[in-house]
């Protein structure tokens, strides 16, 4: 026996949409406001099953028969972002008589695959542009001086060269060490006093009988020897003592 055809109105399919609000893997559903019979039904904050129907000025121009509905999940954020193109249960959904069934039916499949792997396709959907991500998280990592030698930076180096996004985490880690290491340079380029003049601030204070200067230069002199980076306040006490002492 051939199939039946319906004809499907938007309200009609809008409230399909809002009958199935009820079921507990559905969050709502939204309109994309850019295209006349796509819908976005919301798996969670981040992700969302595209609802891509016939409905609008070109169903004039179709029979029954050839008026279809297809399912794609996408990011909710940016519906663009397709999310997993080959878990697909079937190309496309015709207007049956028993279309709210299989619509459904079609939704849920959707959303058993979102649920196997919520965290990933969550992580996934943040992402607008993929190609831009990794482009610009690789150039942060390979901006990390000697990164080859962290294992970590190699790992996610890995990942990314691959086209794979990574953890917020691993993002973070990444952008705390570029820190550390901008840190460091600005600190190599610190250099220890010079002992040999805090040995004549010494004997201008002790010429002087400047005994608390002598103690302080007494311990920066230890430190400048001992090739330790002075601190601000240390360096702020050599540059007062020059001062004072007209060296």
């Amino acid at each position: 026996m051939a199939a039946r055809y319906v004809q499907i109105t938007r309200e009609e399919l809008e409230s399909w949409l809002n009958s199935v609000k009820s079921n507990s893997k559905i969050k709502g559903w939204s309109r994309d406001q850019r295209f006349k019979g796509v819908y976005l039904v919301h798996l969670s904050e981040m992700v969302s099953v595209k609802l891509s129907s016939t409905i609008g000025t070109t169903d004039d121009a179709k029979g029954k028969g050839k008026a279809s509905m297809n399912l794609t999940l996408v990011s909710r954020l940016h519906p663009q972002v397709v999310l997993n193109k080959k878990a697909r249960d079937r190309a496309r959904f015709h207007r049956t008589t028993n279309w709210k069934d299989t619509w459904l039916e079609g939704i849920l499949h959707w959303a058993k695959v979102y649920d196997d792997k919520a965290d990933f396709y969550d992580n996934v959907a943040r992402i607008p542009d993929r190609s831009k991500y990794t482009k610009e998280w690789i150039a942060e990592i390979e901006s990390i001086p000697n990164w080859a030698n962290y294992g970590m930076l190699v790992k996610h180096h890995e990942t990314l060269t691959k086209g794979y996004v990574l953890w917020p985490s691993g993002e973070e880690k990444i952008l705390k060490l570029k820190g550390s290491s901008s840190q460091s340079n600005q600190n190599s380029s610190v250099q220890p006093l010079n002992p040999d003049i805090l040995r004549d601030l010494y004997r201008r204070a002790r010429a002087q009988n400047e005994g608390r200067a002598m103690q302080e230069l007494k311990r920066l002199g230890l430190d400048a020897v001992a090739g330790k980076i002075p601190s601000d306040q240390d360096r702020e006490t050599y540059t007062s003592l020059r001062d004072y002492f007209g060296i």
